[in-house]
């Protein structure tokens, strides 16, 4: 795993080109008046497979923390 400093940009170009240890596609609906998130994929890149376990648990962290931001407006 790289230990390069993580780069801050909202440049869509920049984001485009920035390696990430891992990659979450969400899609949402709704259902009645219920949000319904869906985890469409999950991909994690790593050299062994505690690693990979690792960044998955940090991926999940990452969506969880963006949903609880959703439910705290």
């Amino acid at each position: 795993m790289s230990n390069d400093p993580l780069v801050q940009t909202t440049n869509p170009d920049q984001i485009l080109n920035l390696s990430y240890p891992y990659e979450i596609e969400i899609s949402q609906s709704k259902s009645g008046s219920n949000h319904v998130y869906i985890v469409k994929s999950l991909k994690i890149r790593g050299d062994s497979a505690s690693e990979v376990v690792e960044e998955t648990g940090k991926a999940l962290n990452v969506l969880k923390t963006y949903l609880d931001a959703l439910n705290q407006m």
